[in-house]
């Protein structure tokens, strides 16, 4: 538990030197200023937790000189440098960092820290369910008010090392609770939801009873949220560590039903995720934009993804990955006894990019891996002499026929029916030398 007393000790605990450092500099702009500086948010809750967490979460109470984080990040641009982003209508700021200033401070070395988010003590109201909220200055009593969970309703002030928790957040934190501030909180802000069972499930936590009521009861209102908010807790969850689990919890409190009568988490599905990890697991830099990798994984089963893709408002690069997974995904259940460069010619266009994506999903519901990988074998192994240049030096004329010859080439190689390149090239001679494709 944090104590006046201990969280000094706990700050230095939990904290690198050199994050302490950033706080000593902020702290002296905010005295400066004249204006109360906490800490709030999820800092506060993983420093309770004794998580370390790099994202600094402050709050700046400056009511009583109608001052706010903007008038702070200011001055600290203007006394250590770099670049000032305000957000007016919501009274935040943030400070991005010059690269002179992380170097001194060594937030230049892994976990780099780029920017820190500032924002003012406000007060906000919902003009229905689902919109953005109308914000108006207010002090840290009204701020740690507005707050999704109790957990996250705690405010730490920098100087006096005293902990504001007027819901008992930190005795929810002991007891491994999610609890909501009112019951009209999801209706507020339905993204809330997601953000419940995230919490949830990262830290091994239990949704208290009556939360887990008032979200039922709020699921309608999920569709007050544009595709976009909806898409992005969505993607949220996709970077935790183990997103499935979340994904199942959502599916059985009717959230995923709540955005599309059709999406659903399957035991495939969880198993495919876990089977994507363990085949992503290299140090080597996964060449699939790991996101676009778990919609494709997550969207694989449902016959129609149209709806869901429209819903979601997602962006063609997404569309096309999750539609070419599930073409090949598709091919391969429905392919029969082929050919093998019948098949891989079906199969195509199969990417590097996509190849653990179809491979988790094939591992798990049992499909033909080996035949899966023969587009992957054929780019790997594929030992041609021939091309267009050399076609041409042994008496061939630029043309169809060269294409032609190529593909033939490419198809007797992945048959078996080529094993030599002395082969090969004594079989396009006589293919010239008697005009076969002319």
């Amino acid at each position: 538990m944090i104590t006046a007393d201990n969280s000094q000790h706990q700050l230095r605990k939990t904290l690198s030197p050199r994050l302490l450092k950033l706080i000593n500099i902020i702290s002296e702009q905010a005295a400066a200023l004249d204006v109360k500086l906490y800490f709030v948010g999820g800092f506060v809750r993983d420093l309770i937790m004794g998580r370390p967490h790099l994202d600094l979460d402050f709050v700046v109470d400056g009511t009583r000189i109608s001052k706010d984080a903007i008038d702070l990040v200011s001055m600290l641009v203007s006394a250590y440098g770099g670049k000032f982003q305000a957000h007016f209508p919501f009274h935040t700021a943030t400070w991005v960092l010059s690269d002179t200033f992380r170097v001194e401070c060594g937030l230049d070395q892994p976990p780099v820290l780029l920017s820190v988010d500032f924002a003012s003590a406000r007060t906000e109201y919902y003009e229905y369910p689902g919109a953005l909220p109308t914000v108006e200055l207010s002090d840290i009593q009204h701020d740690l008010k507005r707050r999704d969970f109790t957990v996250n309703a705690m405010a730490f002030q920098n100087d006096a090392f005293t902990l504001l928790d007027p819901f008992d957040g930190q005795g929810d934190i002991e007891s491994g609770v999610i609890r909501v501030l009112h019951d009209q909180s999801f209706i507020d802000d339905p993204t809330r939801i997601f953000r419940a069972v995230r919490f949830e499930q990262r830290y091994g936590f239990k949704i208290e009873r009556h939360t887990e009521s008032l979200i039922v009861e709020a699921l309608p209102y999920i569709d007050h949220l544009s595709g976009e908010r909806v898409r992005h807790e969505l993607d949220v969850i996709f970077n935790e560590d183990i997103p499935e689990k979340a994904l199942t919890r959502l599916d059985q409190l009717g959230v995923l039903r709540a955005i599309d009568p059709n999406l659903r988490m399957t035991i495939d599905t969880e198993n495919a995720f876990a089977e994507f990890r363990h085949l992503t697991a290299s140090p080597q830099p996964f060449p699939f934009d790991k996101l676009n990798a778990y919609w494709s994984i997550f969207l694989e089963p449902i016959e129609s993804i149209e709806p869901i893709i429209a819903r979601l408002q997602m962006n063609n690069a997404t569309k096309s990955d999750i539609e070419n997974v599930k073409r090949i995904v598709a091919f391969e259940r429905s392919a029969g006894d082929m050919q093998d460069s019948v098949y891989v010619r079906g199969i195509e266009p199969f990417s590097e990019e996509i190849e653990e994506v179809v491979f988790s999903i094939a591992h798990v519901q049992k499909l033909n891996v080996k035949r899966l990988a023969l587009p992957v074998r054929w780019r790997k192994n594929f030992n041609t002499a021939i091309d267009g240049s050399k076609l041409i030096a042994m008496g061939l004329r630029s043309g169809p026929a060269m294409g032609r010859i190529l593909r033939r080439l490419r198809d007797m190689w992945i048959d078996d029916e080529i094993t030599s390149t002395d082969q090969e090239r004594a079989l396009v001679q006589s293919w010239i030398d008697n005009g076969t494709f002319n």
